[in-house]
């Protein structure tokens, strides 16, 4: 009967059948030893060879402690537990070997600063300016890579894919001088297109005593004609 030979074969299972369910798998690493019937466990049934069948019976069929609902990789790699050193994600991928982006912040792992950082988050436009896998409210120190830390660009979410240097960033404010976002080059106050000296000397301010002329030529160095008059000072 069911309940001294479960698997009818007529062999006792207390003390004769080492394989209750019959399904291929000997009780003492059977998980589900008097489990489903009429089956035989192989990598299609049964990936983690428990003795459990994995579309009736085993909530886990690879066995890393994500269950199967919640499992990307639910007949990935075995032999493994998920926790945070092996899947910072949870989500049931190894990261050494099957999962290529561990945060699923939607950005490939190669590709990622931030590889196992934030979690719960979505790489675009609006949360991650550079597209470099770092949230920028966050972990992103330099929003748009520009090589000038946020708290000193005035312009962090500006233009991408260039480095702020003297030659394109003539007064170091995180803004690219060619192109529409910086219209004062040096820093002076007045605007590039009437600067007669656009990427002139820096840490001034144009005004009346600098600057006589306003012509954005500092008249101490660089204004050899400070009130504009066509007589050399």
């Amino acid at each position: 009967n069911p309940t001294t030979d479960y698997d009818s074969d007529g062999c006792q299972d207390s003390s004769e059948d080492t394989d209750d369910d019959d399904d291929g798998v000997a009780d003492a690493s059977d998980s589900c030893s008097t489990g489903e019937l009429d089956w035989s466990s192989n990598s299609t049934t049964d990936w983690d060879s428990d003795g459990c069948l994995d579309s009736a019976e085993d909530t886990d069929d690879d066995n890393d402690g994500v269950s199967d609902d919640s499992d990307d990789c639910a007949t990935g790699d075995l032999g493994w537990t998920s926790e945070s050193a092996t899947d910072y994600d949870t989500d049931g991928c190894q990261d050494s070997n099957e999962d290529t982006d561990d945060d699923d912040d939607g950005v490939a792992d190669a590709s990622d600063s931030c590889s196992t950082g934030e979690l719960d988050w979505s790489s675009d436009s609006t949360t991650d300016w550079d597209s470099d896998g770092c949230l920028d409210s966050a972990e992103d120190a330099d929003d748009d890579n520009d090589g000038l830390t946020d708290l000193s660009d005035d312009c962090p979410t500006g233009d991408l894919n260039w480095t702020s240097n003297s030659t394109t960033d003539h007064d170091s404010d995180g803004c690219r001088d060619d192109g529409s976002e910086d219209n004062d080059d040096d820093n002076d106050t007045v605007l590039d297109a009437n600067d007669l000296c656009a990427r002139g000397a820096l840490n001034w301010i144009s005004n009346s005593t600098t600057d006589a002329d306003g012509d954005g030529c500092r008249d101490i160095d660089e204004d050899f004609d400070s009130d504009n008059d066509g007589v050399d000072d």
